[in-house]
């Protein structure tokens, strides 16, 4: 349930952001998401499980 709370606060935040500033470049969410999809992948966020 928390974890859904933080989720609608931060679209509600990314919406008036949005409003505000315009749409963020696709470009722009591209490099957002292959830089979080290396740091999460990153040997040290690993558990010992591998």
């Amino acid at each position: 349930m928390e974890r859904q709370i933080e989720r609608d606060l931060l679209e509600e935040a990314l919406g008036a952001n949005e409003a505000a500033s315009g749409p963020i470049p696709q470009s722009l969410r591209d490099e957002a998401a292959a830089l979080f999809r290396r740091v999460r992948s990153a040997p040290e966020l690993q558990g010992e499980d591998g």
